[in-house]
């Protein structure tokens, strides 16, 4: 049974052998710093004063757990991605993200303390694409918006500069007639091909009814 104290605790492991554990308060993002370490003593007081000494050393300790504040784009990405989008995010969405990370590759090496509302209006507007645009925008807003809560940005230029526009393309339906006459063809295939294309055009229709 571990002796807790305020600073730490130890457990006796047996074989002179204990495990010394001490906190060190949280890091950049809220999280506990717990630190462990097992030593060899000769008694329990020998155990108790290397605890008091790993203490000690505890600010030591946290400086090379808890992160430095990032000095370019690609070092803010791989933070905000360490602790918000893996931690937070699933599937299409952290697909998103890096789909807009592969795209923002040639402005990595850009310096945080360059990053103003006409520097990311330059990133912005350097894809041609209207969505590609928008996409980048989305992220690096939100990223932004990280770095002003974390402390490593004073604003977020993001909020200084007009969102690009991008309309989607409209959508097109198949006409009932197109659907009756897919739905004839179908009806001379083999059953299990058959039951495929019932089951995707009912899903269809379903769709088709959200966009009208």
């Amino acid at each position: 049974m571990a002796d807790k104290r305020n600073i730490g605790n130890v457990k006796n492991l047996g074989n002179g052998k204990y495990l010394l554990r001490i906190s060190c308060g949280f890091d950049d993002f809220g999280n506990r710093l717990q630190f462990s370490r097992t030593v060899e003593a000769k008694s329990d007081r020998d155990a108790e004063q290397q605890l008091m000494k790993f203490y000690q050393e505890k600010e030591k300790i946290k400086e090379g757990k808890t992160s430095k504040a990032p000095k370019t784009l690609d070092e803010l990405y791989d933070e905000w991605n360490e602790n918000h989008v893996k931690p937070n995010l699933r599937g299409s969405t952290a697909v998103f993200y890096q789909t807009m990370r592969n795209h923002i590759e040639p402005f990595k090496n850009t310096k945080m303390s360059s990053l103003s509302p006409k520097t990311v209006n330059k990133i912005v507007n350097s894809f041609e694409a209207p969505r590609t645009r928008k996409g980048v925008f989305a992220m690096l807003n939100t990223m932004f918006s990280h770095a002003v809560k974390w402390g490593y940005m004073p604003d977020n230029p993001c909020k200084r500069i007009d969102v690009p526009k991008y309309k989607a393309a409209e959508k097109t339906t198949y006409t009932d007639e197109e659907l009756s006459f897919i739905m004839d063809i179908i009806s001379k295939e083999p059953i299990k091909f058959q039951v495929f294309f019932y089951f995707a055009i009912v899903r269809y229709e379903a769709r088709r009814n959200t966009w009208a």
